[in-house]
């Protein structure tokens, strides 16, 4: 929006020769290289057209970053090289700074770490009144880098050791991990093993941090967008009242229409409470229908437990008395026990006792802990609500949502990683399901059998859901229960 404005009020300003830079720059972060390359077409074009020369420099670098990250070092050194004899044509310190970083690194990743050493003592020696970690961090972050891909590790410690205390006086955390880690190595390979210890333990502790901010960013993210619809709303409302006195005072001259409205909004009225009738209709089905489902499972679990369960508890105790029946290596009596797990597990999924003996939240819980046992799934539940739900039917249909989603994942997504948080806010139920698994294309139609189950279940729970995925990028589903329904 900024270069949108500066270019209308003097499109060859060299700001916006720099704002196209800094855009460049930050889409080089977000690792979108096709996006950063053409912002850095459009300065090189403004500054030739503005005659702008002592720029270059700054987009030149930036290119040679994009050339890097493609593994073409030879044409990212050509443009380094270009870009620093113009810094220096012009005097530009903070640009010869940036430069001598960027050549360092590339060194590094052309394994001439004793190169790397010269520029990034360079980068130090310049001293400009940057922002601290081009001026100060960064070269110290790599040149203890270069120190220790050459085994020198007491100037490698000594380079990282003050630029980890520089970060933490300014709070900046870039490379912060990779310095913390490179230092734990030194100390592991010097013997220093408590240092290292301590090192490790910091490193720990920082990425834990960073991961729980990310978690909050992203759950703040959510929070935004929930107010966003709630705002928005709020002003179709508005705008919906303002039609209406507009009609109202066009009634006023016209009698006639006024009738005609009138008949109108009796029409959208019964076809309203017809609708509302019908689904109303629709949620009385589904819960009959989900009801009959659990009165059946209930049934089968019985008999499954009561029934073959006793029946194989029989026939170990006469395989254990004979040894004929035993077989070999007790064979037969290891087969017996694994059916008799299978057919316990089976009756618990089909009817979680948990869920009437001690809660939901516990019911949840343990089926967590019995998928992680099984080594199907790393699943990780936060449940931050009490989850204080009388009504036993609904604390079985929530038990059966993530039981549903869960044993999706499991079938369809190929996940290592699931994670589940439950919390309430402003009176919704939020269940958040995130997988890592392949994803599948969410703006195709998917009307498997576990999604039609799924979606009939929070259907009949007046609830809303939304399913987020992407080939190879995982699936999020975010299901909203009311309480004021629920409880």
């Amino acid at each position: 929006a900024l270069l949108q404005y500066m270019l209308k009020v003097n499109p060859r300003d060299r700001n916006v020769i720099m704002a196209y830079n800094n855009i460049a720059d930050a889409l080089l972060r977000m690792e979108q290289y096709d996006k950063a390359s053409y912002y850095l077409d459009k300065g090189e074009e403004l500054a030739r057209e503005s005659g702008v020369e002592s720029l270059y420099c700054y987009l030149w670098i930036n290119r040679s970053d994009i050339f890097i990250i493609k593994g073409d070092l030879d044409t990212a050194e050509v443009l380094s090289d270009k870009a620093l004899v113009a810094a220096m044509a012009y005097n530009n310190q903070e640009a010869e700074q940036a430069i001598y970083i960027a050549k360092g690194k590339l060194s590094l990743k052309k394994n001439a770490p004793q190169q790397a050493i010269i520029f990034f003592t360079k980068a130090l020696s310049i001293n400009t009144r940057t922002y601290p970690y081009y001026s100060i961090i960064g070269p110290l972050y790599y040149l203890g880098f270069a120190y220790y891909q050459t085994g020198e590790y007491k100037k490698a410690e000594s380079a990282l050791t003050l630029a980890l205390n520089k970060a933490t006086n300014t709070g900046i955390l870039s490379e912060k991990l990779k310095a913390l880690s490179t230092l734990s190595n030194i100390y592991e390979k010097e013997g220093r093993l408590k240092d290292a210890l301590l090192v490790q333990h910091n490193y720990n502790t920082l990425k834990d941090s960073i991961l729980d901010k990310e978690k909050m960013e992203a759950t703040n993210q959510m929070e935004i967008k929930y107010r966003t619809a709630q705002k928005d709303k709020e002003l179709i409302k508005k705008e919906l009242l303002i039609e209406k006195k507009d009609r109202d005072l066009e009634h006023k001259n016209n009698l006639i229409t006024a009738v005609i409205l009138v008949s109108g909004i009796l029409g959208i009225s019964a076809v309203a409470l017809y609708r509302n009738f019908k689904h109303k209709s629709k949620i009385s089905t589904l819960k009959a229908r989900i009801e009959g489902e659990e009165l059946e499972r209930s049934r089968i679990a019985m008999e499954l437990h009561d029934g073959v369960g006793g029946m194989l508890a029989a026939i170990k105790m006469r395989v254990s008395a004979n040894e004929e029946l035993r077989g070999g290596e007790g064979e037969v009596l290891k087969l017996l026990n694994a059916t008799s797990e299978e057919v316990r597990k089976t009756a618990h999924n089909l009817m979680p006792i948990a869920v009437q003996n001690f809660g939901l939240k516990e019911a949840l819980t343990q089926f967590c802990q019995s998928i992680r046992e099984s080594n199907q799934l790393e699943i990780n539940l936060q449940c931050n609500s009490e989850l204080d739900i009388k009504d036993a039917s609904v604390k079985l249909s929530i038990y059966r949502i993530v039981q549903e989603c869960i044993h999706n994942i499991i079938k369809h997504a190929h996940a290592t990683t699931v994670n589940i948080q439950i919390f309430e806010q402003k009176g919704i139920l939020h269940l958040l399901i995130e997988d890592n698994g392949i994803g599948f294309d969410s703006t195709r139609s998917f009307q498997g059998q576990g999604f039609i189950n799924l979606e009939a279940r929070v259907k009949s729970l007046q609830g809303i859901i939304s399913i987020e995925s992407a080939r190879g990028a995982g699936t999020t589903i975010n299901i909203e229960l009311n309480l004021a329904f629920l409880r």
